[in-house]
């Protein structure tokens, strides 16, 4: 009989607990900034056929079906908005914390999910490489159930969260291609 070693679960230091802090407030404002200049993930023109083109921005660059257009960009955010689906991705510099370069993508996603305001039965995982999770939300405008996956990036200067966010009800048809186009984001 083989045995197993359970993997020990580290306790969280202050380190990863700011860390956790610092990207959940991320992700609020990026969902609250989403919603406020996007509305429903629903209602708007281009998924279509899985023809790709390269989006850049920020220092990043992500391939995503040609249809899909870039509604939102400020200093560290940028959206792409498709038919059924919305691409956020926004940037958290090194610049202004130094102490987070030291972390690793795994840390930083960790505690993203060990301090936001998430169900127990959020849980992160590592797919293809790539840190993340996902959930489901309520859309305060407009009162659409709306499914999240987000992943978890780093680059030399940089963590990258990028959110793909499409209704509860499209999750199957979505997903898969969700975890392809996450798999396309590269840095500049």
């Amino acid at each position: 009989m083989k045995k197993t070693k359970k993997r020990q679960q580290k306790k969280p230091t202050e380190k990863m607990i700011l860390i956790g802090l610092i990207a959940v407030a991320v992700i609020a404002v990026a969902a609250l900034v989403i919603w406020k200049f996007c509305g429903d993930t629903g209602s708007k023109p281009g998924v279509g056929e899985e023809k790709t083109v390269d989006y850049s921005a920020l220092g990043m660059t992500i391939s995503l079906p040609e249809e899909f257009e870039e509604t939102t960009i400020t200093g560290i955010f940028v959206t792409y908005r498709g038919k059924d689906a919305l691409v956020s991705v926004m940037k958290q510099s090194f610049e202004k914390m130094p102490d987070m370069a030291q972390a690793s993508v795994e840390e930083f996603a960790s505690g993203s999910l060990t301090n936001g305001n998430l169900s127990d039965d959020v849980k992160l995982e590592i797919q293809n490489g790539i840190p993340g999770f996902d959930f489901i939300q309520q859309n305060p405008q407009t009162g659409s159930i709306d499914h999240h996956f987000v992943k978890f990036y780093k680059s030399d200067d940089a963590f990258w969260i990028c959110q793909f966010i499409v209704a509860q009800e499209k999750t199957e048809e979505y997903e898969p291609r969700f975890e392809k186009w996450a798999q396309t984001l590269r840095f500049d």
